[in-house]
């Protein structure tokens, strides 16, 4: 009898000391991941238009970890530079996407730390979450810079360096995992073999276009296709 409380408050003790240590680990594996900021972003000039950033200024912001730790912080998607930038410990610092993070929560969007195929090569990036379901849609923003260019003939200025928005790409999660990006509209309806002809026919009659609004719609019409999961 002796024996058996003494082992039940040893697995106890245990039991709570590795309870107490999860946040401690998780924090280290964490700031593990974090870069330093360099003083400017790379290709930055320190006049010029537009906006490298999802929004300019820090807003508070949730990190999630595989391990469904959570970190609340200041942060901003540098769209650009393909990084979040956030204040940790009073220093300024960078995530790049990796494996230890889930998701960003920030400014209403669900950003994903994922790997990805485009164009036959694997990638690691941030891509926000648009439908989840029995397949995701989601979308990699694009924003592109342009040098600052000395006024040609017949131009009263220079061309101010700028950020510019640019295509964005769309992408589909299936089941498994597996993060592809989406064919033209041509060869679309390949993404969903399941219903292939269906979803073809759907696309003529709706006129699907690699738009934001048009493939919400693709995807919740996909989603009414696939039976209920109990």
């Amino acid at each position: 009898m002796k024996y058996n409380l003494f082992l039940i408050y040893t697995v106890m003790v245990f039991w709570s000391g590795w309870l107490n240590a999860q946040p401690i680990i998780s924090e280290q594996l964490f700031s593990e991941q974090l870069i330093r900021l360099p003083a400017r972003p790379s290709g930055a000039s320190a006049d010029y238009e537009g906006s490298p950033f999802l929004v300019d200024s820090f807003q508070q912001g949730q990190v999630v970890l595989t391990s469904n730790a959570k970190f609340n912080l200041p942060m901003r998607f540098n769209i650009y530079n393909e990084l979040i930038e956030v204040k940790f410990k009073g220093r300024d610092m960078q995530l790049q996407p990796n494996d230890l993070i889930s998701r960003i929560e920030l400014n209403g969007h669900s950003i994903l730390s994922t790997e990805y195929e485009l164009e036959d090569k694997k990638k690691k990036g941030f891509l926000f979450l648009l439908d989840s379901g029995v397949v995701s849609l989601l979308q990699k923003r694009n924003i592109s810079f342009k040098e600052w260019r000395p006024a040609k003939a017949q131009e009263a200025a220079p061309t101010p360096a700028a950020f510019k928005p640019s295509l964005d790409q769309f992408f589909i999660r299936y089941a498994n995992g597996r993060v592809v990006s989406l064919p033209s509209v041509k060869d679309l309806a390949s993404a969903f073999p399941s219903h292939r002809n269906v979803v073809s026919d759907f696309i003529k009659k709706e006129k699907i276009k690699l738009k934001k609004d048009k493939l919400l719609q693709l995807f919740t019409y996909y989603r009414s296709l696939e039976p209920a999961k109990s």
